[in-house]
């Protein structure tokens, strides 16, 4: 994963996909510990019922801050950073919303039980599925264009 334009040794793709990655985990696991802590207000309750207001706003502004102290793994500079970051945020959720809505119209609750609470490994990575192409594009205009 990289861009050739990029190839003048100051970043690598491996660095931008582990700064892609752990936002990505960095958000779900702060929503859901935001969620537990101050949860009440249900945002999504037909879909994925232990998802909160508190749990999503909680997630957003931790993941942003997180984000803005890994860009040393990123070529972005702080507003940058903080853009970034927050666009990961959001997508996360939705992701996980979308994943969520497509697993309750099959029936399935978790795709495993390999991570106790948390499902399986697919349902770690369900995030993914709405960040990883919006940030490869946001890092191409920010950096390269």
């Amino acid at each position: 994963i990289s861009f050739p334009e990029m190839n003048d040794g100051n970043i690598s793709g491996k660095a931008l996909l582990l700064f892609l990655i752990f936002i990505t985990e960095a958000n779900d696991i702060m929503q859901f510990v935001f969620g537990k802590i101050f949860g009440k207000h249900k945002i999504l309750p037909k879909v994925s019922p232990n998802k909160t207001w508190e749990g999503f706003i909680g997630g957003v502004i931790s993941t942003t801050i997180i984000g803005y102290y890994m860009g040393f793994l990123t070529p972005l500079n702080s507003w940058q950073l903080i853009l970034v970051s927050f666009c990961i945020s959001i997508l996360g959720f939705m992701g996980d919303a979308i994943i969520s809505a497509v697993k309750r119209d099959f029936g399935v609750k978790d795709m495993g039980d390999s991570i106790p609470g948390h499902g399986g490994f697919l349902d770690r990575i369900d995030s993914l599925s709405t960040t990883s192409s919006p940030f490869f594009h946001l890092i191409y205009f920010l950096v390269i264009v």
